[in-house]
């Protein structure tokens, strides 16, 4: 456990950083490591309110969604500090809005694509961005993806250069033999706001509102 904190000296702030680990733990299926530091006075804390918190983590594994690096600064948020539990940890009691940037590598967009649980955004790519045919794996490029796919019929291979950019809070995605845009499906709450594609990893910025 990471208990990282400014005023790591006073115990009050350290249950609250480590009641926090534990329910964004308890809420992936694995992190690697994780650093938090909680923007609040300690008057604020002992009245459950925070200006915010700052996150920092590395090899996250969210609901089979694999991320390599993950920023979060969250907006004010309003704690229940006396609803602990061993699983779960502090209560966040409100719902509260995100900004964070994550970093995905070429493995990490694979295993996602790859996980049953994201299953339909195999089939969403195999019918719009790759002539029906399978998803076999993708690679990083200037532009965008280089998704290389499988022929149902006769097993041939084929690389299809896709263009990604930002555009209606979402990835826009673009074979460059076809004519149409296609807008990755995604979540309403969640906004992308910018995306930047160096050294083999794909870096978003997002922003959210986490209703619980």
């Amino acid at each position: 456990m990471n208990l990282n904190n400014t005023k790591r000296s006073n115990p009050f702030l350290q249950v609250i950083s480590l009641g926090i680990e534990l329910w964004i733990r308890g809420n992936c299926n694995s992190i690697e490591s994780i650093k938090i530091k909680l923007l609040a006075t300690l008057s604020e804390a002992w009245g459950g309110k925070l200006s915010g918190i700052n996150l920092k983590a590395k090899e996250v594994d969210f609901n089979s969604i694999y991320i390599q690096n993950l920023y979060l600064l969250t907006g004010p948020i309003n704690l229940n500090t006396n609803l602990f539990n061993k699983s779960k940890g502090i209560i966040l009691s409100k719902n509260f809005s995100i900004e964070g940037e994550l970093t995905l590598s070429e493995k990490n967009l694979i295993d996602t694509i790859n996980a049953p649980k994201w299953k339909w955004i195999k089939e969403w790519l195999s019918k719009n961005l790759i002539q029906g045919e399978s998803f076999i794996y993708c690679k990083f490029s200037e532009q965008g993806l280089i998704i290389v796919s499988e022929s149902i019929d006769n097993k041939l291979k084929t690389e299809h250069k896709i263009s990604i950019e930002v555009a209606n809070n979402t990835l826009c995605l673009k074979n460059s033999t076809q004519s149409n845009n296609n807008f990755l499906p995604m979540d309403p709450s969640i906004k992308i706001t910018d995306m930047k594609l160096k050294n083999n990893t794909l870096l978003l910025l997002f922003n959210s509102l986490v209703n619980l």
